[in-house]
Order: structure tokens, then C-alpha cells, then sequence
């Protein structure tokens, strides 16, 4: 299947290009479980990853889940790569490889990053990713070490994200499309299944607002 490619200047039009993505891909292109939507083969293009970053309160994470986030997936090598990112010449390619986290059965959802080409370019690597609330977090990481080496650049860094499986539950997800821009896309005349889904949560929690609370499961 090839490989979808979202475009944007910042991180933040990124990631909610990125949500719009998975308004308006035809159904016939996700893997579907019930609420649990799966988009194969997804790359976010940032870029100026140093701008506008993503507000960690966009996935409604505190300093202390974002610390534990760098835990799991950073070690004393993450310094030892940024250095070689420095000292890489020409079309270099040097990578990081995230640290095997005992939280995942199925192995580490964020697996690697990697720097070069020319002009240098910062790649992300994901087994798979939900995309709200935790893709918040790796979009946020992509960001930050972009930030970390553009001062020792004279180009601008580019970041690019990519996903072999990109995830989102569209009950759980319901909260964050309200009243943001892609919002509108949930009005489309011809919806997909997971925008279907959107539509009746969304019409639950306008009826009832701890709808979401008071549900008995998020299926």
C-alpha cells in the first residue's frame, strides 16, 4: 500500500493535518476494529519543527507524563547521537535506537531516530502510534530534538514522522475535534466510518456532558 504523506510547516499544523487525514481517507484504506481506526503507512513532513510547537496540554499531559515519556524511550545514548548528528558529514546517516520499554507487548511503539541527507533531515520511526492523546508526545520529542540541533545549522531542519501505523478511537478522540478547525470535516456529505462514529459521540456528549463518564466502556 503506499505510503501517505501530510505536509505542513509546523508541528502543530502537522498533527491536526495529520487528525484531518483520518476524516477524509476513503474506509476501504483502514483497518478497522470496532472504534479503533488503523491508518498503514503515514509520514508527517514538519517543515520548521522549531516553530509553533505542539502544547503537550493538546493530549492533556502534564510535566511528569512527559518526563516518564523521555524515560522509556531515552537513555545515556541519546547524547552520545546527538553529538555524532553534529560531527556527520556530507550525507551521513547516524541513528538513535529508542530503548526496548517493558510497557509494550508488541514491542516499542516509538523505535528509532535517525539525522542526514543532504540538506540534514530529522526522521522519527514508529511502530505505531495513537495518535491522540500519546502521538502528542512523539510529535512533541521530534520537535525538541529539532530545536536541540537547529542553532548548530545553517539550514533549516526539517522532521519528518514516520508511521507504520497510525491509530486513532474515534469515541475517545471526540473531545478533541470539538471546536477545533477540522471539525468541519465531521459535516462531510459523504463520511467515512470512523467520521460516522464521531457524529453519534459527538451528539451523545452534546445531549449528555458526562456522556463519556458515565459510559460503562470505551469499546
Amino acid at each position: 500500500m503506499a505510503w501517505k504523506i501530510v505536509k505542513a510547516v509546523t508541528p502543530q499544523a502537522g498533527y491536526w493535518d495529520l487528525i484531518g487525514l483520518f476524516c477524509k481517507t476513503p474506509e476501504s484504506e483502514f483497518n478497522t476494529s470496532g472504534h479503533l481506526h488503523s491508518l498503514p503507512n503515514v509520514i508527517v513532513e514538519v517543515e520548521r519543527p522549531c516553530e509553533a510547537n505542539l502544547p503537550l496540554s493538546v493530549g492533556h499531559f502534564t510535566q511528569q507524563r512527559w518526563d516518564r515519556f523521555l524515560k522509556d524511550y531515552t537513555d545515556e545514548k541519546l547524547p552520545d547521537f546527538l553529538k555524532a548528528c553534529l560531527e556527520a558529514r556530507n550525507s551521513t546517516e547516524v541513528g538513535y535506537s529508542c530503548p526496548v520499554s517493558g510497557r509494550h507487548a508488541h514491542g516499542n511503539c516509538l523505535i528509532a531516530v535517525s539525522f542526514g541527507g543532504y540538506p540534514k533531515e530529522l526522521t522519527l520511526y514508529s511502530r505505531t502510534s495513537l495518535i491522540y492523546p500519546t502521538g502528542v508526545l512523539d510529535m512533541a520529542f521530534g520537535a525538541a530534538l529539532a530545536r536541540w540541533l537547529q542553532p548548530h545549522f545553517d539550514h533549516t531542519i526539517k522532521l519528518n514522522w514516520v508511521i507504520r501505523s497510525a491509530v486513532l478511537h474515534a469515541k475517545r478522540s471526540v473531545t478533541l475535534f470539538e471546536g477545533h478547525k477540522v471539525w468541519y470535516m465531521l459535516h462531510d456529505p459523504a463520511p467515512n466510518k470512523f467520521t460516522e462514529q464521531l457524529r453519534l459521540h459527538y451528539d451523545k456528549l452534546q445531549a449528555d456532558p458526562d456522556y463519556l463518564i458515565n459510559s460503562s466502556s470505551i469499546q
